[in-house]
């Protein structure tokens, strides 16, 4: 706390020496009492001692704890220069939480020029369009983060549809502002890797965005962690796991993606899990559901959001909501986006809900059955067009090409399809990425899965004609000179061709396998 000035108290011991000591001459000069005269000049002396002892004494040292940065008072939904978490210069570690420095230090990070600004890439997905609450856990991941010679990995640990996505975007976001890391920044989805082999897809994913030699894997998986280790050595870049499955080698994967210079400096690591790793070299930031009243705040902003405000009158109803979905963020987005399309009252919402997830607690299945009601809501043939984007095995998908292949699962055209598509965005079943001049979708991995069983639910034609179409359009895009290309055009033209004439043309569904 900053100490008070003492210029004021010398300012009125002054003013008290001046007015005694007149007093004190006019007594004497006035022969008015040579007692009182003595005694005012005493006064005025002993006043003159405290001005001077005041006015020269040492001040006391202004000290200040530095805490952890903080987000602004606005929201972090959004994160303008103005909202994001000051941040500490990236090279220097943090002081203890114990530690104080004197005067008023800096605590902003030390600026980078232009030039390193642009240096780092960023693969990473679109923020998204509420975060509401988590402001401690953000706090703690954006300075987390922020400590070079910290923990090299943070795990974000939580159960599906708690908003670790959501609270992992934001601080890095924080970051990409700030420039704290300026090699850049890359999501790697993890949720389909497993044990070695996944290792080494990750390796090569890695390698693929850091233009690194593929060759190295070719050899043994040893060597190829030996060669990103050589190449992530030494940068300030942030890698970003989602979603990793308790069976996949994090351990191998946190040596190779964390290699430091002789200086300690190298790579930071986040870990989005639903479970504890127990390794020392991870800290944990656990991410529990929130309470009712922070999952009513998120509730009433994604009405507000997708258009449906929420009044006074339909409180108890919304609160009930939140009750039967386990106050889950996933399934409230999706509730909210529901009763937006829906137009149903909150009460009867409420209702279906319970009868839906009952009983409530359990967050899993909570998750899976609010998707499923979500789902289950559309009409056959935007339903159809769902289940055929688990065919998409990227993080992004692009819009215009989900529209052809889902088309031809759905039976309508492209354009329609893809009305559907952004209508399942307003619903909350899909993510919008992208940009205006390239839109696209993402699926959190709960509702991949659930497209994946719906898809299996249509029998194996219909999945592999759903593959033979994605490998279709992958070849027209590519500008692959084979005989489908007339095919995949015309799909994104528009109508499609029946289902047997596209099934006689489309290409074998392992040409996809094979990455063609």
């Amino acid at each position: 706390m900053r100490a008070r000035s003492s210029l004021p108290i010398g300012l009125i011991l002054f003013a008290v020496a001046l007015l005694t000591t007149a007093a004190g001459v006019l007594a004497l000069v006035m022969q008015a009492g040579a007692l009182i005269g003595v005694a005012l000049l005493a006064v005025a002396a002993l006043a003159v001692i405290g001005v001077v002892f005041t006015l020269v004494r040492p001040r006391p040292t202004t000290v200040r704890t530095i805490a952890p940065a903080t987000p602004a008072a606005a929201p972090p939904a959004v994160a303008p220069p103005a909202a994001t978490p000051a941040l500490s210069a990236p090279a220097a570690p943090p002081p203890s939480p114990s530690s104080t420095i004197e005067a008023e230090p800096p605590i902003l990070p030390t600026p980078f020029t232009d030039d390193e600004r642009q240096v780092g890439p960023a693969f990473l997905p679109a923020p998204g369009p509420l975060f509401v609450g988590r402001e401690q856990e953000l706090e703690t991941l954006v300075a987390g983060l922020r400590r070079a010679h910290g923990a090299a990995a943070i795990a974000v640990v939580g159960p599906a549809g708690a908003g670790k996505h959501a609270l992992i975007t934001q601080a890095i976001e924080a970051h990409r502002v700030a420039g704290t890391f300026p090699q850049g920044y890359f999501w790697l989805p993890t949720a389909d890797l497993h044990g070695d082999r996944g290792l080494r897809k990750l390796l090569l994913d890695v390698l693929d965005h850091l233009g690194g030699p593929r060759v190295a894997i070719t050899a043994t998986l040893r060597v190829g962690e030996a060669a990103v280790a050589d190449l992530v050595r030494g940068k300030r870049m942030v890698f970003w796991l989602d979603d990793v499955a308790a069976d996949f080698p994090l351990a191998r994967a946190l040596t190779a993606l964390t290699a430091r210079d002789a200086a300690g400096v190298g790579p930071a690591l986040i870990i989005a899990s639903r479970g504890d790793w127990a390794m020392p070299e991870i800290s944990e930031i656990t991410l529990d559901v929130p309470q009712l009243d922070e999952a009513f705040d998120i509730f009433r902003e994604w009405l507000e959001l997708v258009g449906r405000p929420l009044e006074y009158e339909e409180y108890e109803a919304a609160k009930a909501i939140c009750v039967n979905t386990s106050h889950l963020p996933l399934a409230l987005r999706l509730a909210a986006g529901y009763a937006a399309a829906s137009g149903v009252k909150l009460t009867k919402l409420a209702a279906d809900l319970g009868s839906a997830v009952y009983p409530p607690g359990d967050v899993v299945r909570t998750a899976e059955q609010t998707i499923a009601f979500a789902e289950s809501s559309l009409f056959p043939q935007p339903r159809r067009a769902f289940a055929a984007l688990a065919v998409f095995d990227g993080p992004f998908i692009d819009l215009a090409q989900a529209s052809a292949v889902a088309a031809t699962v759905a039976g309508g055209t492209v354009a329609g399809t893809r009305a559907d598509l952004e209508a399942m965005v307003r619903l909350g079943l899909l993510e919008p990425d992208g940009d205006d001049a390239q839109p696209s979708v993402r699926l959190h991995p709960l509702v991949q899965h659930h497209a994946a069983a719906q898809l299996q639910a249509l029998g194996p034609d219909v999945a592999a004609r759903a593959r033979a179409a994605l490998a279709s359009v992958i070849s027209a895009r590519r500008g692959a000179d084979a005989p489908d290309d007339d095919f995949a055009w015309d799909m994104l033209r528009g109508p499609l061709p029946s289902a047997e004439g596209a099934g006689q043309r489309d290409p074998a569904p392992a040409k996809l396998e094979r990455g063609e």
